[in-house]
């Protein structure tokens, strides 16, 4: 999860913004996400068999949350928001309704 929101802040400062408006910032973000370094950290390490991984965007302009979410959906899931902060939530529900959620 680090290692990819490092990747999105690196294009961030190369490009000067991920995108004009929220759908091309998840665009951007989903590219990181499926790009062949993270999904060779991804499947390195088991995690497709127990997660899901996705990006979707917030309510707010230039908002986007990077969503792991568990697929046996009574484990505990994240996600990262667009700053970069991290939020352990009790289950896969809470995850995509972002309720219940503690910041890390």
């Amino acid at each position: 999860m680090t290692q990819v929101q490092q990747e999105v802040q690196r294009i961030k400062l190369r490009d000067g913004s991920l995108g004009v408006n929220s759908a091309a910032i998840v665009v951007n973000v989903q590219n990181v996400l499926t790009d062949s370094k993270a999904q060779g950290m991804i499947n390195e390490n088991g995690l497709n068999q127990y997660y899901g991984f996705n990006v979707v965007a917030g309510t707010s302009s230039g908002q986007y949350f990077f969503n792991i979410t568990p697929i046996n959906t009574s484990k505990k899931g994240l996600y990262v928001d667009q700053s970069g902060n991290a939020f352990k939530c009790p289950d896969a529900n809470s995850v995509t309704s972002r309720t219940g959620c503690e910041k890390m």
